[in-house]
């Protein structure tokens, strides 16, 4: 398995506004996948709400830890990931403008705890988190926080066997005063929340969205 890991890397791909101007300094919106899942089924899932298509960059991430052959997974903690990662975001951060203080992440499940775990240890810039039915990152101390200027809108399932993790990072946010909207849905298990556009469109705005700037 890990001859075959050492093959396989971190793959992204980035969807540009579809009014799309160069001179401009945009916002970026970066997606992970859940586990068992990929780039493609991701970017199928995490797209644009209409109010929302001119305003932000989105940059869609493949973990390179497979599963099998047509889906891969997330682990906390991973150094090559983090690694990777930053790799990626550098090189979209020279491709396109993007507005520094506003660099957002968004990840379901496994992706939503690999989320938490790039914004507290501050591997990436990141300035506000969208949680789907996350976890919590594994070994996670108070001395891991290195970023605490961010802010987090996160949504769990009414019976998502993630929910007491979940109610763990509620914990660990407010004690360190970091601001956390948590929402449980009625019904909801873990899963992709069905109300996707509304709850994008209020995580944006709870984590500090603002439109793109000019040069």
């Amino acid at each position: 398995r890990q001859a075959a890991l050492s093959k396989t890397q971190t793959l992204f791909s980035v969807k540009l506004p579809g009014t799309f101007d160069p001179e401009r300094a945009y916002p970026l919106f970066i997606v992970l996948h859940g586990g068992g899942s990929n780039l493609n089924k991701a970017m199928k899932r995490w797209i644009y709400t209409a109010a929302l298509n001119s305003k932000y960059i989105m940059m869609y991430v493949q973990s390179y830890r497979h599963y099998d052959t047509k889906s891969f997974g997330w682990r906390s903690s991973d150094s090559r990931a983090h690694r990777e990662l930053k790799h990626c975001l550098d090189t979209v951060l020279k491709a396109y403008r993007v507005d520094p203080g506003q660099i957002y992440i968004g990840g379901v499940s496994a992706g939503g705890t690999m989320a938490f775990d790039l914004a507290i240890k501050d591997i990436l810039p990141i300035r506000g988190v969208f949680a789907i039915c996350p976890g919590k990152p594994a070994w996670l101390e108070d001395s891991d926080l290195k970023n605490r200027n961010f802010k987090v809108y996160m949504v769990g399932g009414e019976h998502d066997h993630y929910l007491k993790k979940q109610e763990e990072m509620t914990l660990f946010f407010k004690k360190h005063a970091i601001p956390c909207h948590y929402e449980i849905i009625s019904g909801m298990k873990h899963e992709f929340v069905k109300d996707y556009r509304s709850h994008l469109t209020k995580a944006l705005g709870f984590i500090g969205f603002t439109e793109g700037r000019d040069k």
